[in-house]
């Protein structure tokens, strides 16, 4: 249904679609997801594939870079981008606090996008992805963690993240905007991933964002709770659905 709305929005039919991005980091099988998804779209058997997993909430960050270098590459590619969680799957029995928090704030939820060179003549054009950057934190890969345990995954969330959050996001955001000629003052849209209300005012106190600058995060929060990697095309959408312009971060 997602891959489907993706592709009414942005014009498409499925015999257009050249590369198909599959995205999640709650189920593996094979065949895989990517296979479930030419069947049920009724995609292009000779359709190029990819697949991103287990790499939690930003993989439709990478996903869609995947994308944008695939029709940089190839401009007359089109790119179905289709991010599936099923994070109950891994619904974690007992009373270890992480657990609960982790159990009670991730949902299930799946979200897509078409990625392509431009906008053919007569079709309404979209968002446009310009740059990409990430930032690896030294001593913190065990303030997040995701693990398969002996009951399903075990995942935890250590309070120090939004504190690191707001120690190191400003400086880095300002630093990167400012090497492509773009400074804090110039975004006027934010769509933060909604890891949890504390991730969402860590991140409000360090850009010192107005109040309702991250309500379509904090909507989405509220109406679905943490998606993983589709959270962030459900805010995106929000975004599209009000009509929002501007410089996007």
């Amino acid at each position: 249904r997602a891959a489907d709305i993706a592709m009414q929005n942005a014009s498409v039919i499925p015999s257009e679609i050249t590369h198909l991005i599959s995205v999640s980091c709650t189920g593996f099988s094979a065949p895989g997801l990517d296979i479930e998804l030419i069947d049920r779209l009724n995609l292009n058997p000779n359709i190029q594939r990819m697949q991103i997993g287990f790499m939690g909430c930003h993989a439709a960050l990478n996903a869609l870079s995947a994308a944008q270098a695939i029709v940089r590459g190839e401009p007359t590619a089109t790119v179905l981008v289709c991010c599936v969680e099923l994070c109950s799957l891994h619904f974690n029995y007992g009373f270890e606090p992480s657990q609960l928090i982790a159990s009670a704030l991730f949902s299930d939820g799946a979200g897509a996008a078409i990625v392509r060179e431009g906008a053919p003549s007569g079709h309404q054009a979209g968002w446009r992805l310009h740059h990409a950057a990430s930032l690896l934190l030294p001593d913190t890969r065990d303030e997040m963690t995701w693990r398969i345990g002996d009951h399903g995954f075990e995942m935890t969330l250590s309070a120090r993240v939004p504190i690191l959050i707001e120690s190191h996001l400003r400086g880095w955001c300002a630093e990167w905007l400012s090497e492509h000629g773009v400074s804090l003052d110039d975004i006027s849209l934010w769509a933060i991933h909604p890891g949890g209300p504390k991730i969402l005012d860590a991140s409000e106190r360090a850009l010192n964002l107005p109040s309702d600058a991250l309500r379509w995060s904090r909507n989405v929060l509220h109406d679905h709770g943490n998606l993983s990697s589709a959270t962030l095309l459900h805010i995106l959408a929000q975004m599209a659905a009000d009509d929002a312009h501007g410089k996007c971060v």
